[in-house]
């Protein structure tokens, strides 16, 4: 079944130069245009089945999650917050108080590793299990409960990180390949996601979240050229990158 899920990151109240931020005033523009162009409620990601239409996943666990999340709250609607177990309680990231509430409000808590190591997928298994086992063995002592949800730091997804996830127990993995397709990897289903960015209009955002192909294949052309680079150069894109668009 097909799914376009979203991917946010951080919600604050300034607009600023980070690639992955919005504001909470933008954040609920898109919200607005969303339901607009495609009526009814998203799919919960990995607190269902199966999943279609669109879904709405935010990346990192940054503090201005519990934004989104009230936002959300207005319109009874669910997305899931993929939490780095390594940050929880730093400055400017969900302390486990702040997980709670938000996994009271209905939304699923999800993996993101232990420390969002970059260059995942060229690291040894044992290291790639361990980032998901640990990330949702202290996700799950905070909230008492089964976490089986999960999102590849950086997208940098592959089968081994996908058997990996599946070893450690997760039945939902999300990664940043801007397609609405899911395949199985052992029990777990791995889906896509179309990265939402700084500056994008609320109109672009409604119509991806809508299926719009054109907005869809613009995404997916974007993201294999990055990919392309990042394999041949992935120490310098990284460091243009953080120079361009600073965390």
């Amino acid at each position: 079944m097909r799914l376009i899920s979203l991917a946010y990151h951080d919600v604050e109240a300034r607009k600023n130069r980070r690639r992955y931020s919005v504001t909470l005033r933008e954040f609920r523009a898109h919200l607005a245009a969303i339901r607009e162009a495609v009526g009814g409620a998203p799919s919960v990601p990995g607190a269902e089945p199966e999943m279609s239409g669109f879904a709405l996943t935010f990346d990192d666990g940054h503090a201005g999650c519990v934004q989104a999340a009230e936002a959300l709250q207005e319109l009874d609607w669910k997305a899931a917050f993929f939490v780095i177990s390594g940050y929880v309680g730093k400055q400017g990231w969900l302390d486990a108080p702040s997980i709670k509430r938000i996994a009271g409000m209905g939304h699923v808590i999800g993996s993101h590793t232990v420390d969002h190591p970059e260059g995942l997928s060229r690291m040894e298994d044992a290291f790639i299990l361990d980032q998901w086992a640990r990330s949702k063995a202290a996700l799950e002592d905070i909230l008492g409960g089964p976490v089986t949800s999960a999102s590849v730091p950086g997208g940098d997804y592959s089968a081994r990180v996908g058997r990996a996830a599946e070893a450690a127990g997760v039945k939902h993995l999300f990664t940043s390949e801007p397609v609405a397709t899911a395949w199985t990897v052992g029990g777990c289903r791995v889906m896509g996601r179309f990265a939402l960015t700084n500056g994008m209009s609320s109109g672009k955002v409604a119509r991806i979240a809508a299926g719009a192909a054109a907005d869809r294949a613009e995404q997916y052309l974007s993201w294999n050229l990055k990919k392309a680079v990042k394999s041949v150069m992935m120490r310098p894109y990284l460091a243009l990158r953080r120079r361009v668009y600073p965390s």
